[in-house]
């Protein structure tokens, strides 16, 4: 597996791609959706079936953009501010190279329960599943779950982006302007195809679009409930 420490100077620029498959119904919202550095397609990664092989980096992945624009809304402050490292307070307890990526954050907080109680362990491990649905997109497509993730991850002026790959320069690293204008601008293709279906009787987007829209002041999560998003750094700090 690949530990070594990001190199802060290694960056690359991100694109996010999205190919309507539906043109006839677009209000549908069923779309293929990758992600690229450079020219190399990141997300999904190649994978292999027992039928046949394939490239699935080629394709992408079906979802619904709807599913794709809710996340981003919702989670826009959190995805946007700098977040602590949920583990490092714990980084003379669990391997080291694992908390500098965090497709490993998982496997190594499960390597804490035998430092931690029940309760506190339980306490740390709901935060964490927050924690995750904010900053690996691909818990963002409803009702489909993907072993390939795709985090994104603020540290200062740069993003970590780590698809879970063993081999290659992962975590890739962004610069915090560049993942934003590419995020606000998948964002915005999203919004301005579903705008016209906000009245569908099937499939209201008017909310969608307005969540995305308003994002900058609320999430859609404090709109419905009202609730502050998620601040890990102040979550740690009650332990």
């Amino acid at each position: 597996m690949n530990t070594k420490k990001p190199n802060l100077d290694a960056r690359g620029r991100i694109a996010f791609k999205i190919e309507w498959q539906d043109n006839e119904t677009p209000e549908t919202c069923l779309v293929k959706f990758s992600c690229f550095i450079e020219d190399d397609a990141i997300w999904p990664i190649p994978v292999k079936s027992d039928q046949k092989n394939f490239d699935l980096s080629e394709v992408g992945v079906e979802i619904f953009a709807s599913d794709l624009l809710t996340h981003l809304a919702d989670f826009w402050s959190d995805i946007m501010i700098s977040q602590t490292n949920p583990l490092s307070r714990y980084a003379t307890r669990v391997n080291q190279a694992d908390i500098l990526r965090p497709s490993q954050y998982r496997s190594s907080l499960s390597k804490l329960k035998k430092y931690l109680s029940e309760k506190d362990f339980d306490r740390i491990d709901r935060a964490y599943f927050d924690f995750e649905n904010s900053h690996n997109l691909s818990r963002a497509f409803g009702g489909i779950y993907l072993d390939q993730p795709l985090w994104i991850l603020r540290q200062g002026d740069v993003f970590l982006v780590d698809n879970g790959v063993e081999y290659g320069n992962v975590p890739f690293l962004v610069d915090y302007n560049q993942m934003r204008q590419e995020l606000v601008k998948l964002g915005d293709q999203i919004a301005e195809k579903l705008e016209p279906y906000h009245n569908y009787s099937d499939n209201d987007y008017g909310w969608i679009v307005e969540a995305w829209r308003q994002r900058e002041r609320v999430s859609y999560d404090n709109i419905q409930t009202k609730k502050q998003p998620l601040q890990w750094t102040a979550f740690a700090q009650g332990f």
